[in-house]
């Protein structure tokens, strides 16, 4: 009887153990390899019309008709207002205010019947056809940009990236900011001439784009960013070698949209952990996912 019961007691540890034993962790890897890697420098840059003009008030005077509206066309040399004289050496006569430049009366300062004083701001013309964009470069990169440096730009309102490059750089550092103002210019020579017009309707005066500049080009390695941990103030990486679980730690650079450089700590062709399914210990026995990595 006494071994029966052994026996059963052995039969029912084998099968618990069976049982209940926990399948290897599934992780999602990467391949650490060789690529060209740049620095990305990215810059908010503002629209600006070349051609603009704040029409003042010559005389002291009420307004006694506004010609334009906000958003209408005007020709330079268009009357855009008219001005009474409230003074009597002048006759009481009528003073016609025109554009000084072609384009689109973006701000009406005044009413009619408004009594101005002699350099009244009164109406704001832009030329929206004529745009620059303007950015400020941090004093600690002027050396890095230049007058020709080639680049692409983002705006909200534009599918795609645009061409650009760099049209000049001032060489005088504002001591407030700590900046140098720069313009850029759009490239459009490989674009379609219905591109190039599509771009241009759809971009005014104020408006904000971001600037991406790829410099430094080099060969290195360059991992997910998500492979890269950080424990005890120190970067860690987990590895596979013969499906198990190697911790390494590395030293990083530049980040490059979703790829962290690393310049020591792993070899070309190591393969790092992206994606686990539950936390992994050293030397731990993993199961590889052969589907593209991902995150947790």
């Amino acid at each position: 009887m006494k071994n029966i019961c052994l026996k059963s007691l052995t039969i029912f540890v084998i099968f618990s153990s069976t049982l209940f034993a926990e399948e290897a962790p599934t992780v999602k890897v990467a391949e650490a390899q060789i690529q060209e890697l740049y620095d990305l420098y990215i810059y908010p840059v503002s629209l600006e019309s070349k051609k603009e003009s704040e029409v003042y008030s010559e005389i002291v005077g009420v307004i006694k008709e506004i010609k334009v509206e906000i958003g209408q066309t005007v020709t330079s040399g268009e009357p855009l207002l008219k001005l009474q004289h409230t003074q009597p050496e002048y006759s009481y006569a009528p003073f016609s205010v025109k554009s000084p430049i072609d384009g689109t009366v973006a701000a009406i300062s005044k009413k009619t019947g408004s009594r101005v004083q002699q350099g009244d701001l009164l109406i704001h013309v832009v030329n929206r056809k004529d745009l620059e964009m303007i950015f400020e470069v941090p004093e600690s990169e002027l050396n890095l940009l230049k007058k020709g440096t080639k680049g692409e730009i983002e705006f909200r309102v534009i599918n795609g990236k645009v061409p650009i490059e760099i049209k000049g750089i001032s060489p005088l550092v504002k001591p407030m900011s700590g900046t140098a103002l720069g313009k850029l210019t759009m490239t459009e020579a490989e674009l379609s001439e219905e591109v190039k017009s599509r771009i241009r309707s759809k971009l005014y005066p104020g408006m904000i784009g971001r600037a991406k500049f790829k410099l430094n080009f080099r060969q290195g390695i360059a991992i997910p960013k998500e492979a890269v941990t950080f424990e005890k103030q120190k970067h860690m990486v987990r590895t596979i070698v013969n499906n198990k679980v190697i911790k390494k730690e590395i030293t990083i650079g530049k980040e490059i949209d979703l790829l962290v450089e690393v310049t020591t700590g792993l070899a070309p062709g190591d393969t790092v952990v992206v994606s686990r399914s539950k936390y992994l210990k050293e030397n731990e026995e993993v199961k590889i996912d052969k589907g593209e990595p991902g995150h947790e």
